[in-house]
């Protein structure tokens, strides 16, 4: 089932772009699609790790965690955490 992965701010600058499209099941399939896909790009990885994913507007730690089941056409978008002060 095609889900559309969307990278914001660093994750899309280490990525070298705005996202793409995988087949997964669940969310933790597809960051470990990422990571596979990624794995030479260590900074990548990193960033992938501490990432905040929201799917189709809900962050996915209020639905099912990195369980939680994706279906045909989802869009999973992964936010990288902010800095500053």
């Amino acid at each position: 089932m095609p889900v559309k992965i969307k990278f914001f701010s660093t994750l899309r600058a280490k990525a070298g772009c705005d996202g793409m499209d995988v087949d997964a099941k669940t969310v933790a399939e597809a960051i470990g699609q990422l990571e596979k896909k990624y794995a030479r790009n260590i900074d990548f990885v990193k960033i992938l790790g501490s990432c905040s994913a929201v799917l189709n507007g809900e962050n996915v730690t209020f639905l099912n965690g990195p369980r939680t089941k994706l279906g045909d056409g989802d869009e999973l978008v992964l936010f990288p955490p902010l800095g500053g002060g």
